[in-house]
């Protein structure tokens, strides 16, 4: 092992460095008191390692008259990593794909346009949101219209297709639809179309069925618009946790290949030994510490993605329950500039604890998750006996049911941490009596809320994919694979659309949340007005007396 003394003629104390003679060739580790900063020409004939006689020291730093065949490197966490794709094998390079040593040559030529496109990006983020802030419940119903209209049509063409009724203009257009159709696809055809039929239906009635309940999305979706008009530093306040999930998952490699790098020395040393194998293997021990590093790194990851919810959930209650929102004056005496970093501040102090718990009790459940996956897959494959696989997939259903429920409380409760600033059980003992006393309005905000968003992450996405290809094609640029550009491009403009629209999303949850605090404590009549604004309290009452006039007619 690089860096001990693995005794005699082992001794390889002063040679820290872990290097590859071919990474195409197995057991060519060499252990070298230095990485290679300067190219060494290539030997045409490769040297077989197993000629060396045993236990011979193959080391290039004290062998200056044989030719090796290796490659310029830099040294990251005490091993020699190649400096660049360019100055890999030829097998290594054909295993990466024949495009692949040229994405990083074509990202430093046209690096500028990704900076571009996303910034781009953000601001068609920041207009999306505008948007959904002034035409939330317009924008919710067109899509709702759209998605069942567009259902109704394809169920029109296959339910053609299998009649043979599809006009001659759309056969001679349509590359997608054969003009001459087998029996057996004309039948499959069929009933895909009268399922679609069907499911037309079911849209229309649940459509109809829950029209308040999706217009009192529409009302949500403008008031989480108008917190992020309010509190436009919400929008980037995911940027922190992002920067602290970076440096963990840093951390965590390191303390990854450390672990990794940590073997417990065979006693009995086999005859063909070289310096290029390795004759440790992983004991019990490093085998729980990578178990336990592994478990604390989902933790910490689920840590940091409570404090984001909490925080965002934090600004957003503080926001709803401040008098007078329509007033400049009324907002400036309860929401200063620096209430996001004072929201942050006050979940990392007194809140940490319950966000913590809430994080190690989702841990240990996806964990028995993967588990439960990974032994019904194993049953599934191998066992022969109906009643065990349908058992075992029974309580894997169990599980994965288990989990959903979790992850809903879960969500929840942190949002009522950031409300009352109370502990993690009593938190989601709150969150799933709102769950079950407003069943109907939770699943329709988190179903049709979510889908509108995802919607607009995706019209983020396609449109600067759109535009950077443009740019590309307009500029000039000499890049080998413009197609690969434009496709990261997309992908880092598809997470900074989710970081913003995550932000949304939480916002969304908490007035949501907010709201049914508010009707449940509050009551004019009472003496005990509500909190919400104005306009969203008439539509409230407009909705109640469109319910009470239904009940009548009924």
């Amino acid at each position: 092992l690089c860096g001990l003394n693995n005794g005699e003629d082992r001794d390889f104390t002063n040679k820290k460095y872990l290097a590859w003679y071919d990474p195409t060739i197995e057991n060519t580790e060499i252990c070298v008191e230095a990485c290679y900063s300067d190219a060494v020409e290539m030997d045409e004939s490769p040297i077989n390692l197993q000629q060396f006689e045993a236990n011979e020291i193959y080391d290039p730093n004290a062998d200056a008259d044989v030719v090796y065949a290796r490659y310029e490197d830099i040294e990251i966490m005490r091993r020699c990593q190649p400096k660049s794709l360019e100055n890999l094998p030829e097998k290594v390079r054909a295993v990466l794909g024949g495009g692949a040593s040229t994405i990083f040559p074509d990202l430093e030529e046209a690096w500028w346009v990704v900076l571009v496109v996303v910034i781009i990006a953000i601001v068609l983020c920041v207009f999306y949101i505008f948007l959904l802030r002034m035409f939330a419940n317009e924008l919710l119903w067109f899509t709702v219209i759209a998605t069942i209209c567009l259902v109704f049509t394809m169920a029109c063409v296959l339910l053609a297709a299998a009649t043979d009724k599809l006009p001659e203009d759309y056969l001679d257009t349509n590359t997608l639809m054969e003009r001459d159709l087998t029996e057996q696809e004309k039948q499959r055809s069929l009933i895909i179309g009268v399922l679609l039929v069907i499911l037309t239906l079911v849209l229309i009635i649940l459509a109809y069925w829950l029209r308040n309940s999706i217009s009192l999305v529409g009302r949500m979706i403008e008031e989480a618009g108008l917190i992020a008009m309010d509190v436009p530093s919400i929008l980037f306040f995911p940027m922190i946790p992002l920067v602290l999930a970076l440096g963990w998952f840093c951390t965590w490699m390191y303390f990854t290949m450390m672990i990794a790098s940590t073997n417990t020395m065979d006693t009995a040393v086999p005859a063909s030994f070289t310096a290029g194998q390795r004759v440790g293997s992983m004991d019990r021990i490093t085998q729980l510490c990578m178990a336990y590093n592994v478990f604390g790194f989902l933790w910490v990851v689920l840590i940091i993605s409570a404090i984001t919810r909490t925080t965002i959930a934090g600004v957003g209650s503080a926001w709803y329950f401040t008098r007078d929102k329509d007033s400049s004056e009324g907002k400036s005496d309860q929401l200063s500039a620096w209430i996001v970093m004072s929201t942050f501040g006050r979940t990392l102090r007194y809140s940490i604890g319950s966000i913590a718990l809430g994080s190690l009790i989702l841990t240990i459940v996806y964990i028995i998750q993967a588990i439960c996956r990974v032994f019904t897959a194993s049953v599934n494959k191998k066992s022969t006996n109906s009643c065990v696989v349908w058992y075992t997939n029974c309580i894997s259903c169990l599980v994965e049911a288990i989990v959903k429920c979790v992850e809903y409380i879960t969500k929840y409760a942190y949002i009522e941490i950031a409300m009352y600033g109370i502990d993690f059980f009593s938190a989601g003992s709150r969150s799933g009596h709102m769950i079950k006393t407003h069943l109907e309005k939770v699943a329709v905000v988190d179903s049709v809320g979510d889908m509108m968003l995802f919607l607009c992450k995706l019209a983020v996405t396609f449109t600067s994919g759109f535009l950077c290809d443009a740019i590309l094609t307009g500029s000039g640029l000499t890049v080998n694979n413009p197609r690969a550009i434009t496709l990261i491009a997309m992908v880092v403009v598809y997470l900074v659309s989710t970081s913003f629209f995550s932000v949304l999303e939480t916002t969304i949850d908490t007035i949501l949340v907010c709201f049914c605090e508010d009707m449940e404590s509050n009551d004019p009549e009472k003496g005990r007005p509500y909190f919400m604004r104005e306009e969203f309290k008439d539509f409230i009452t407009q909705q109640k007396n469109l319910m009470h006039d239904d009940e009548e007619r009924s």
